[in-house]
Protein backbone atom coordinates (compact mmCIF):
# COMPACT_ATOMS: atom_id res chain seq x y z
CA UNK A 1 0.00 0.00 0.00
CA UNK A 2 1.01 3.48 -0.85
CA UNK A 3 0.27 6.79 0.82
CA UNK A 4 0.98 9.86 -0.56
CA UNK A 5 -1.04 12.49 1.08
CA UNK A 6 0.66 14.02 4.06
CA UNK A 7 3.72 14.76 5.64
CA UNK A 8 5.53 11.69 6.53
CA UNK A 9 8.90 12.48 8.84
CA UNK A 10 9.61 15.01 5.93
CA UNK A 11 8.57 12.52 3.09
CA UNK A 12 5.91 12.94 0.91
CA UNK A 13 5.00 8.95 0.08
CA UNK A 14 4.61 5.65 2.64
CA UNK A 15 5.13 2.56 1.02
CA UNK A 16 3.75 -0.74 3.17
CA UNK A 17 3.96 -4.31 2.64
CA UNK A 18 0.65 -5.11 2.15
CA UNK A 19 1.67 -7.75 -0.36
CA UNK A 20 4.73 -8.63 -2.14
CA UNK A 21 4.50 -6.84 -5.39
CA UNK A 22 4.87 -3.34 -2.14
CA UNK A 23 7.49 -5.33 -0.79
CA UNK A 24 9.63 -5.73 -4.29
CA UNK A 25 8.91 -2.35 -5.07
CA UNK A 26 10.87 -1.28 -2.15
CA UNK A 27 13.45 -3.29 -2.08
CA UNK A 28 13.95 -1.99 -5.78
CA UNK A 29 13.82 1.53 -4.91
CA UNK A 30 15.90 1.50 -2.14
CA UNK A 31 18.92 -0.06 -4.15
CA UNK A 32 18.20 2.59 -6.46
CA UNK A 33 18.23 5.36 -3.70
CA UNK A 34 21.20 4.27 -2.49
CA UNK A 35 22.96 3.75 -5.87
CA UNK A 36 22.48 7.58 -6.22
CA UNK A 37 22.71 8.58 -2.62
CA UNK A 38 18.88 9.86 -2.07
CA UNK A 39 17.33 9.81 1.13
CA UNK A 40 15.05 7.85 2.68
CA UNK A 41 13.45 6.31 5.96
CA UNK A 42 12.69 2.74 7.14
CA UNK A 43 11.10 3.44 10.48
CA UNK A 44 7.87 5.47 11.12
CA UNK A 45 5.77 6.22 14.44
CA UNK A 46 8.01 3.00 16.17
CA UNK A 47 7.48 0.65 13.03
CA UNK A 48 10.03 -0.79 11.10
CA UNK A 49 8.10 -2.23 8.11
CA UNK A 50 7.43 0.64 5.97
CA UNK A 51 9.96 2.59 3.45
CA UNK A 52 9.57 6.54 3.13
CA UNK A 53 10.98 8.48 0.34
CA UNK A 54 10.16 11.55 -1.30
CA UNK A 55 7.87 10.95 -5.08
CA UNK A 56 10.12 13.37 -7.20
CA UNK A 57 13.34 10.96 -6.58
CA UNK A 58 12.02 8.30 -8.18
CA UNK A 59 9.64 9.57 -10.34
CA UNK A 60 10.92 8.34 -14.33
CA UNK A 61 9.56 11.44 -15.94
CA UNK A 62 11.88 13.69 -13.86
CA UNK A 63 14.66 10.99 -13.52
CA UNK A 64 14.84 9.09 -16.77
CA UNK A 65 18.28 9.43 -17.28
CA UNK A 66 19.34 8.59 -13.27
CA UNK A 67 16.57 5.40 -13.60
CA UNK A 68 18.08 4.12 -16.58
CA UNK A 69 21.91 4.74 -14.95
CA UNK A 70 21.00 2.57 -12.38
CA UNK A 71 19.23 -0.51 -14.71
CA UNK A 72 23.02 -0.20 -16.83
CA UNK A 73 24.58 -0.93 -13.25
CA UNK A 74 22.30 -3.43 -11.82
CA UNK A 75 22.12 -5.58 -15.35
CA UNK A 76 25.53 -4.73 -16.46
CA UNK A 77 26.23 -8.24 -17.65
CA UNK A 78 23.55 -8.57 -19.72
CA UNK A 79 23.58 -4.70 -21.64
CA UNK A 80 25.83 -5.56 -24.60
CA UNK A 81 26.73 -1.85 -25.16
CA UNK A 82 28.85 -2.94 -22.04
CA UNK A 83 30.34 -5.90 -23.19
CA UNK A 84 31.81 -3.82 -26.42
CA UNK A 85 32.85 -1.42 -24.00
CA UNK A 86 34.57 -3.95 -22.35
CA UNK A 87 35.74 -5.69 -25.31
CA UNK A 88 37.42 -2.79 -26.79
CA UNK A 89 38.98 -2.02 -23.31
CA UNK A 90 40.37 -5.78 -23.02
CA UNK A 91 43.71 -6.86 -24.05
CA UNK A 92 42.80 -10.14 -25.36
CA UNK A 93 40.70 -7.98 -28.21
CA UNK A 94 40.10 -10.79 -31.21
CA UNK A 95 37.78 -10.78 -34.31
CA UNK A 96 36.26 -14.25 -33.05
CA UNK A 97 34.98 -12.33 -30.18
CA UNK A 98 33.36 -9.26 -31.73
CA UNK A 99 31.50 -12.26 -33.98
CA UNK A 100 30.11 -13.62 -31.25
CA UNK A 101 29.39 -10.48 -29.34
CA UNK A 102 27.73 -9.38 -32.49
CA UNK A 103 25.61 -12.51 -33.29
CA UNK A 104 23.78 -11.56 -29.39
CA UNK A 105 22.80 -8.15 -30.12
CA UNK A 106 19.22 -6.73 -30.37
CA UNK A 107 17.83 -4.38 -32.66
CA UNK A 108 19.20 -0.93 -31.58
CA UNK A 109 22.88 -2.29 -31.04
CA UNK A 110 22.31 -3.51 -35.08
CA UNK A 111 21.46 0.03 -36.46
CA UNK A 112 23.56 1.79 -33.85
CA UNK A 113 26.44 0.26 -35.32
CA UNK A 114 25.47 -1.04 -39.18
CA UNK A 115 28.09 1.12 -40.94
CA UNK A 116 30.74 0.92 -38.27
CA UNK A 117 33.81 -1.38 -38.25
CA UNK A 118 34.41 -2.78 -34.76
CA UNK A 119 38.18 -2.85 -34.50
CA UNK A 120 40.69 -1.55 -32.39
CA UNK A 121 41.95 0.71 -35.26
CA UNK A 122 38.08 1.92 -34.54
CA UNK A 123 38.28 2.13 -30.39
CA UNK A 124 37.67 5.79 -30.15
CA UNK A 125 35.19 6.12 -32.21
CA UNK A 126 33.32 3.11 -31.46
CA UNK A 127 33.46 4.39 -27.66
CA UNK A 128 32.13 7.84 -28.52
CA UNK A 129 29.71 6.68 -30.09
CA UNK A 130 28.63 4.54 -27.19
CA UNK A 131 28.70 7.28 -25.17
CA UNK A 132 26.30 9.65 -27.40
CA UNK A 133 23.91 6.67 -27.35
CA UNK A 134 24.33 5.59 -24.24
CA UNK A 135 20.68 6.48 -23.06
CA UNK A 136 18.93 4.98 -25.98
CA UNK A 137 20.65 2.21 -25.89
CA UNK A 138 20.34 1.28 -22.40
CA UNK A 139 16.33 2.29 -22.46
CA UNK A 140 15.92 0.09 -25.44
CA UNK A 141 17.65 -2.87 -24.38
CA UNK A 142 16.04 -2.67 -20.67
CA UNK A 143 12.91 -2.46 -21.76
CA UNK A 144 12.92 -5.23 -24.44
CA UNK A 145 14.98 -7.77 -23.49
CA UNK A 146 13.41 -10.71 -22.00
CA UNK A 147 15.59 -10.98 -18.59
CA UNK A 148 15.38 -7.52 -17.81
CA UNK A 149 11.90 -4.77 -17.94
CA UNK A 150 9.77 -7.06 -19.95
CA UNK A 151 10.13 -10.40 -17.90
CA UNK A 152 8.09 -8.43 -15.03
CA UNK A 153 5.74 -5.77 -16.57
CA UNK A 154 4.42 -4.62 -19.38
CA UNK A 155 6.83 -2.27 -21.41
CA UNK A 156 4.06 0.10 -23.03
CA UNK A 157 3.66 0.85 -19.11
CA UNK A 158 7.19 2.13 -18.56
CA UNK A 159 7.48 5.47 -16.38
CA UNK A 160 3.85 6.23 -16.76
CA UNK A 161 1.80 6.61 -13.71
CA UNK A 162 -0.66 4.97 -12.35
CA UNK A 163 -2.72 2.72 -14.86
CA UNK A 164 -5.70 1.89 -14.93
CA UNK A 165 -4.54 -2.23 -14.73
CA UNK A 166 -1.62 -3.68 -12.85
CA UNK A 167 1.46 -2.98 -15.23
CA UNK A 168 2.88 -6.58 -13.83
CA UNK A 169 2.76 -9.36 -15.95
CA UNK A 170 0.40 -11.78 -14.84
CA UNK A 171 -1.89 -9.01 -13.59
CA UNK A 172 -2.24 -6.87 -16.65
CA UNK A 173 -4.58 -7.29 -19.29
CA UNK A 174 -5.51 -5.77 -22.50
CA UNK A 175 -7.96 -3.30 -21.38
CA UNK A 176 -9.76 -2.61 -25.06
CA UNK A 177 -10.74 -6.53 -25.05
CA UNK A 178 -10.90 -7.80 -21.38
CA UNK A 179 -11.92 -5.47 -19.00
CA UNK A 180 -15.56 -6.65 -18.48
CA UNK A 181 -15.08 -9.71 -18.32
CA UNK A 182 -12.89 -8.83 -14.96
CA UNK A 183 -16.02 -7.05 -13.57
CA UNK A 184 -18.48 -7.97 -11.63
CA UNK A 185 -22.13 -8.64 -13.60
CA UNK A 186 -19.94 -7.20 -16.61
CA UNK A 187 -19.39 -3.73 -14.75
CA UNK A 188 -16.01 -2.34 -15.17
CA UNK A 189 -16.90 0.16 -12.20
CA UNK A 190 -17.04 -2.71 -9.97
CA UNK A 191 -13.14 -3.34 -10.85
CA UNK A 192 -10.91 -3.22 -8.22
CA UNK A 193 -7.19 -2.60 -9.36
CA UNK A 194 -3.26 -2.20 -7.60
CA UNK A 195 -0.84 -0.06 -9.87
CA UNK A 196 1.91 2.63 -9.09
CA UNK A 197 4.44 3.97 -10.90
CA UNK A 198 6.83 2.10 -8.04
CA UNK A 199 6.01 -0.71 -9.39
CA UNK A 200 8.72 0.18 -12.08
CA UNK A 201 11.44 -0.23 -9.65
CA UNK A 202 10.35 -4.03 -9.06
CA UNK A 203 12.93 -6.27 -11.39
CA UNK A 204 15.73 -4.36 -9.68
CA UNK A 205 14.14 -6.66 -6.39
CA UNK A 206 14.66 -9.73 -8.04
CA UNK A 207 17.72 -12.06 -8.56
CA UNK A 208 19.12 -12.33 -11.89
CA UNK A 209 19.18 -15.48 -14.44
CA UNK A 210 16.68 -17.88 -16.20
CA UNK A 211 14.80 -18.35 -12.62
CA UNK A 212 14.42 -14.63 -10.82
CA UNK A 213 13.58 -14.61 -6.80
CA UNK A 214 12.15 -12.51 -4.35
CA UNK A 215 12.04 -13.51 -1.02
CA UNK A 216 8.43 -11.64 0.55
CA UNK A 217 10.65 -11.81 4.18
CA UNK A 218 8.63 -8.77 5.21
CA UNK A 219 8.97 -8.58 8.86
CA UNK A 220 10.98 -5.45 8.58
CA UNK A 221 12.60 -3.88 5.52
CA UNK A 222 16.08 -4.50 7.57
CA UNK A 223 14.78 -8.19 7.05
CA UNK A 224 13.14 -7.80 3.34
CA UNK A 225 16.28 -6.21 2.19
CA UNK A 226 19.10 -8.87 4.04
CA UNK A 227 17.38 -11.61 2.29
CA UNK A 228 17.37 -10.49 -0.42
CA UNK A 229 20.56 -9.25 -0.75
CA UNK A 230 22.18 -12.28 -0.52
CA UNK A 231 20.86 -13.62 -3.84
CA UNK A 232 23.29 -11.67 -5.47
CA UNK A 233 25.54 -13.19 -8.71
CA UNK A 234 28.43 -13.82 -6.93
CA UNK A 235 26.34 -15.72 -3.69
CA UNK A 236 24.39 -17.50 -6.47
CA UNK A 237 27.64 -18.37 -8.92
CA UNK A 238 27.42 -22.39 -7.72
CA UNK A 239 30.48 -22.78 -10.41
CA UNK A 240 32.59 -20.56 -8.34
CA UNK A 241 31.00 -21.80 -4.83
CA UNK A 242 30.73 -25.63 -5.70
CA UNK A 243 30.95 -27.79 -8.54
CA UNK A 244 27.34 -28.21 -8.89
CA UNK A 245 26.79 -26.19 -12.05
CA UNK A 246 24.64 -23.68 -12.79
CA UNK A 247 20.59 -23.84 -12.28
CA UNK A 248 18.61 -25.67 -14.66
CA UNK A 249 15.45 -25.65 -13.07
CA UNK A 250 13.14 -24.09 -10.55
CA UNK A 251 13.22 -26.56 -8.14
CA UNK A 252 16.93 -26.28 -8.23
CA UNK A 253 16.43 -23.04 -8.19
CA UNK A 254 14.46 -22.56 -5.19
CA UNK A 255 16.76 -25.48 -3.47
CA UNK A 256 20.21 -23.55 -3.33
CA UNK A 257 18.21 -20.21 -3.24
CA UNK A 258 16.83 -20.68 0.25
CA UNK A 259 19.58 -23.02 1.45
CA UNK A 260 22.17 -20.04 1.01
CA UNK A 261 19.34 -17.78 2.39
CA UNK A 262 18.40 -19.66 5.82
CA UNK A 263 20.43 -18.20 7.84
CA UNK A 264 18.11 -14.76 7.13
CA UNK A 265 14.43 -16.59 7.97
CA UNK A 266 13.02 -16.95 11.49
CA UNK A 267 9.37 -17.77 10.10
CA UNK A 268 7.11 -19.27 7.61
CA UNK A 269 7.53 -17.19 4.45
CA UNK A 270 6.55 -16.60 0.68
CA UNK A 271 8.93 -16.79 -1.91
CA UNK A 272 8.05 -14.95 -5.64
CA UNK A 273 9.47 -16.84 -8.60
CA UNK A 274 9.22 -15.42 -12.67
CA UNK A 275 10.56 -18.17 -14.67
CA UNK A 276 11.17 -19.13 -18.26
CA UNK A 277 10.21 -22.25 -20.43
CA UNK A 278 11.35 -23.75 -23.59
CA UNK A 279 8.21 -23.71 -25.69
CA UNK A 280 8.06 -24.95 -29.55
CA UNK A 281 11.86 -25.57 -28.99
CA UNK A 282 12.63 -21.54 -27.74
CA UNK A 283 13.20 -20.05 -24.90
CA UNK A 284 10.25 -17.64 -23.42
CA UNK A 285 9.28 -16.00 -20.40
CA UNK A 286 6.47 -17.63 -18.90
CA UNK A 287 3.25 -15.12 -18.45
CA UNK A 288 2.77 -15.26 -14.66
CA UNK A 289 4.48 -14.76 -11.59
CA UNK A 290 4.52 -18.30 -9.08
CA UNK A 291 4.26 -18.48 -5.21
CA UNK A 292 5.89 -21.05 -2.83
CA UNK A 293 5.33 -20.90 0.83
CA UNK A 294 8.24 -21.91 3.06
CA UNK A 295 7.36 -23.34 6.69
CA UNK A 296 9.38 -23.47 9.49
CA UNK A 297 10.17 -26.94 9.30
CA UNK A 298 11.44 -26.66 5.82
CA UNK A 299 13.75 -23.72 6.95
CA UNK A 300 15.16 -25.52 9.27
CA UNK A 301 16.33 -28.10 6.74
CA UNK A 302 17.69 -25.83 4.58
CA UNK A 303 19.44 -24.29 7.16
CA UNK A 304 21.05 -27.58 8.43
CA UNK A 305 21.51 -28.44 4.37
CA UNK A 306 23.83 -25.24 4.25
CA UNK A 307 25.84 -26.44 6.56
CA UNK A 308 27.21 -29.94 4.48
CA UNK A 309 30.23 -29.24 2.96
CA UNK A 310 30.46 -31.89 0.63
CA UNK A 311 29.77 -30.51 -2.74
CA UNK A 312 29.48 -34.57 -3.95
CA UNK A 313 26.24 -35.09 -1.83
CA UNK A 314 24.40 -31.57 -3.85
CA UNK A 315 25.78 -33.37 -7.19
CA UNK A 316 24.13 -37.03 -5.93
CA UNK A 317 21.04 -35.28 -5.62
CA UNK A 318 20.99 -32.82 -8.93
CA UNK A 319 21.55 -36.04 -11.05
CA UNK A 320 18.55 -37.79 -12.15
CA UNK A 321 18.60 -41.71 -11.13
CA UNK A 322 18.67 -44.08 -13.70
CA UNK A 323 16.33 -47.37 -13.21
CA UNK A 324 16.58 -50.91 -14.26
CA UNK A 325 13.52 -49.67 -16.65
CA UNK A 326 15.63 -46.88 -18.54
CA UNK A 327 13.86 -44.51 -16.65
CA UNK A 328 14.78 -41.58 -15.07
CA UNK A 329 14.22 -40.60 -11.27
CA UNK A 330 14.20 -37.04 -10.77
CA UNK A 331 16.35 -37.19 -7.06
CA UNK A 332 16.00 -33.50 -6.80
CA UNK A 333 12.82 -33.03 -7.35
CA UNK A 334 11.94 -35.79 -4.50
CA UNK A 335 13.78 -34.74 -2.18
CA UNK A 336 12.55 -30.49 -2.20
CA UNK A 337 8.92 -32.06 -2.38
CA UNK A 338 9.34 -33.61 0.88
CA UNK A 339 11.17 -31.07 2.72
CA UNK A 340 8.62 -28.53 1.23
CA UNK A 341 5.54 -30.49 2.21
CA UNK A 342 6.83 -32.62 5.10
CA UNK A 343 6.99 -35.56 3.38
CA UNK A 344 9.12 -39.03 4.35
CA UNK A 345 11.39 -40.47 1.97
CA UNK A 346 10.73 -43.74 2.33
CA UNK A 347 8.89 -44.08 -1.06
CA UNK A 348 11.94 -42.86 -2.82
CA UNK A 349 14.44 -44.51 -1.01
CA UNK A 350 12.74 -47.95 -1.51
CA UNK A 351 11.77 -47.16 -5.21
CA UNK A 352 15.60 -46.45 -5.76
CA UNK A 353 16.86 -49.74 -3.66
CA UNK A 354 14.08 -51.88 -5.83
CA UNK A 355 14.63 -50.27 -9.15
CA UNK A 356 17.89 -48.31 -9.08
CA UNK A 357 20.76 -49.42 -11.33
CA UNK A 358 22.89 -51.87 -9.56
CA UNK A 359 25.69 -51.60 -12.52
CA UNK A 360 26.33 -47.70 -11.06
CA UNK A 361 26.20 -49.35 -7.50
CA UNK A 362 28.84 -51.50 -8.62
CA UNK A 363 31.08 -49.16 -10.17
CA UNK A 364 31.04 -46.88 -6.96
CA UNK A 365 32.44 -49.41 -5.00
CA UNK A 366 34.85 -50.13 -6.90
CA UNK A 367 35.74 -46.42 -7.50
CA UNK A 368 35.85 -46.22 -3.37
Amino acid sequence: MIEDKGNFNGYDRKLEFSDWRFSAAAVGIIRYLKYHKLNYSTEYNGRSDVLLYNFDDIDISKNEEKYYDFAEEYFKDKMHHKRLENLLNSEDFDEEKVKNLKSFWNTIMKNTFKNDEISIKNKDNILLKISDNKLELIKKTFEGAKSMYSKFCNPSCMGKEKQKICRLLGYYVDQGRKTKSLSFNWDYNTYVYEDYCEFDYIPFAFSKGDSSFFINNNFSTDMLLKSNDYLTDKNLDLDEKNSVGIFKNFKLNLFFTTKNVSRFLDYEVEIISKNMQIKNGKKENKEYFETMFLRNSAIRIFEKISNIKDDNIFKAINSPCKLRTDEYEPILDEVIDCILYTKYLDYLIDKLLRDGSKGKIKIAKKTK
